[in-house]
């Protein structure tokens, strides 16, 4: 959004500008720059609302559902290298992705829904149970660095978790 706003004002200052000549060979031969004789019109404060606006609204696809985790995302991941060791039973940073939920070390989400937003994102609508309770909650997953990181990032709270996959 942010290149069209600065596309068009980019354009809409040339124009301003332009006077037909460039403004070198307009300054050599005297000639007074073009003012538009105080005719100017005023911005609209919504270019939207502008007749001759040709700018066309980005719409973004529609997330795509999907019935379990793609390969890309499953696996074990860890926050530290001491999370990715199987012999340790303390590795609280582990996140185990399945076909269909996360394992952490205390608790295990059940996927309600799931939806591919991009190639390497998706959304995940999670029932969880542990420590003797029971919530829901909504995680966006992002996988990068060629799918060797995956970024969890909780919906309510601005709490984003970066975790590196596990040898196998």
């Amino acid at each position: 959004m942010r290149w069209m706003v600065f596309a068009l004002g980019s354009a809409l200052a040339l124009a301003g500008c332009s006077s037909g000549e460039s403004g070198s060979n307009a300054s050599e031969k005297g000639d007074a720059p073009v003012t538009g004789g105080g005719q100017d019109q005023p911005t609209p404060s919504n270019l939207t609302d502008d007749p001759q606006n040709a700018i066309e609204p980005i719409t973004l696809p529609s997330p795509r559902p999907v019935a379990s985790f793609p390969p890309g995302f499953r696996g074990r991941w860890g926050m530290v290298a001491g999370d990715c060791d199987p012999a340790r039973d303390d590795a609280k940073g582990l996140m185990e992705v399945t076909a269909t939920g996360l394992r952490f070390h205390g608790s295990r989400g059940t996927v309600q829904s799931l939806a591919v937003v991009a190639p390497d994102t998706l959304t995940a609508q999670l029932s969880f149970t542990g420590e003797g309770r029971r919530w829901s909650r909504a995680d966006r997953l992002t996988l990068i660095d060629g799918g060797k990181t995956l970024v969890r990032q909780e919906q309510k709270a601005p709490s984003v978790f970066r975790y590196s996959r596990c040898p196998a």
